[in-house]
């Protein structure tokens, strides 16, 4: 069976036209693209329905559309661990905010040389802001195994709470000159980024 690669999205509270852009731009390097739209609890933020824009993907057969209502609110990586499902062990995933966008001209080359390759377990990913400067390296991808699930940001762990990360699992450092996530920062999403370290910091 092949190995499928999967990008997984939460989004919620986004600049409308630069994600309708984005998911538009990353549709044709991907096999299968989960989208969880709603807030994180801890947030306090009225609900905002989800656009026409994301509500029709759920009739292709590449999307797959989890809504959570504020009543169904939780933590981020509960909320992140909703687009797991269908993802399988072997299966390559990439975490994908509502404010990034994969950039560069190597994408497909990239992807397919990790799809290709079982020697790595998750990889660094270099965020670009638009103006070009490296606003911070994260893992961003992983080879899915049964059992995994969030941490804390993009951050997996095993089933035993190891993080899918140097010293214990093998991380693979993507080129950034080819490879890169382009951070959209909006005065919103500053906002929201401040927010979620404050709550980390209560944790």
């Amino acid at each position: 069976m092949m190995t499928l690669v999967h990008a997984g999205i939460v989004a919620y509270g986004f600049d409308n036209s630069f994600f309708m852009k984005a998911l538009d731009e990353i549709a044709p390097f991907f096999d299968h693209i989960t989208i969880v739209y709603g807030p994180f609890a801890g947030f306090d933020l009225p609900y905002i329905p989800a656009p026409a824009f994301i509500t029709s993907k759920a009739s292709s057969q590449k999307y797959t559309l989890i809504m959570t209502t504020l009543n169904e609110r939780a933590e981020q990586n509960k909320q992140r661990d909703r687009y797991l499902l269908g993802v399988k062990t072997g299966d390559i995933l990439f975490m994908i905010d509502s404010d990034f966008l994969p950039r560069g001209d190597a994408i497909q080359d990239t992807i397919d040389a990790l799809r290709d390759s079982d020697s790595w377990d998750s990889a660094l990913i270099t965020q670009r802001l638009p103006s070009g400067e490296i606003d911070q390296k994260f893992i961003g991808a992983y080879r899915y195994r049964e059992g995994w699930r969030h941490s804390t940001g993009q951050l997996m762990q095993d089933k035993d709470g190891i993080l899918i990360a140097s010293p214990n699992y093998r991380v693979e450092c993507v080129d950034d000159a080819a490879f890169y996530w382009e951070h959209h920062r909006t005065s919103a999403g500053i906002a929201y980024r401040n927010a979620q370290r404050s709550m980390w910091a209560r944790e």
